[in-house]
């Protein structure tokens, strides 16, 4: 259950910075690395092991976070920033260092929908499905 979205911005100086550097990914959220972090109840833990609350990070640098969640359960798709394995990264693609690495973070590729859905959607069921096949 998302129990708070709070948008987290940069400061003006390291706005005006990257606003400079990235200029060209200015979108309609905010600039590329402006991230949100939020807290999470967790109910179920389908694969790994964490606590019974967690905050995370969402740095949905493709279509901006939003400034607020319909109302859940949720299921999220989390990623330790430092993991080697996905989001993709393909040649194309612009990824910015978290600036979070101690939290977790949705997972999200590049140019793609974040790894967050209705509890019960058929998205959801399916992960749950191929997760209890392997």
């Amino acid at each position: 259950m998302l129990t708070q979205l709070s948008r987290t911005d940069l400061t003006p100086d390291e706005r005006k910075f990257n606003e400079n550097m990235l200029a060209a990914y200015d979108g309609p959220g905010g600039i590329l690395t402006d991230y949100a972090r939020f807290d999470i109840e967790v109910e179920e833990v389908l694969s790994g092991k964490v606590e019974k609350l967690i905050s995370v990070t969402w740095g949905n640098s493709t279509f901006g976070e939003p400034k607020e969640m319909d109302a859940g359960p949720f299921l999220f798709g989390l990623i330790w920033p430092s993991s080697q394995l996905p989001p993709l990264r393909g040649p194309s693609a612009t990824v910015v260092r978290s600036r979070q690495p101690h939290s977790l973070t949705v997972l999200q590729a590049p140019c793609a929908a974040p790894f967050i859905f209705k509890s019960e959607s058929k998205e959801a069921l399916e992960v749950r499905e191929r997760l209890r096949a392997n």
